[in-house]
């Protein structure tokens, strides 16, 4: 299994280091964003998130600072405004994943 997991600042950081909400991320952003044939390390995440936490995946919270997986989101439809300007939520599939706070421009 890749122990490792790239950041979108080029970091290299270990998937049995980082923390539950940027390990649930990377999740979500394999599941969603990714554009290749990446079943294997949708595997790899769920086997840390089974062993860390108990399987549990957190709400989907991508970083603000990494633009080309907002603009993603935005570009397909993927959010979803609310009536809190500095709060989006994320839909993906028909289901609420997670959201985006402290947004005021999407």
């Amino acid at each position: 299994m890749n122990k490792n997991w790239t950041t979108f600042d080029g970091r290299k950081v270990g998937l049995y280091s980082i923390d539950h909400q940027h390990l649930s991320n990377c999740y979500y952003y394999l599941k969603i964003i990714a554009k290749f044939d990446i079943d294997f390390l949708i595997e790899n995440i769920q086997e840390v998130l089974n062993e860390r936490f108990n399987g549990q995946i957190l709400p989907y919270r991508p970083h603000i600072r990494f633009s080309y997986e907002i603009d993603y989101l935005i570009e397909n439809g993927l959010i979803k405004d609310t009536n809190n300007p500095n709060k989006k939520i994320i839909v993906f599939e028909n289901n609420e994943i997670g959201e985006i706070l402290t947004i005021n421009n999407l």
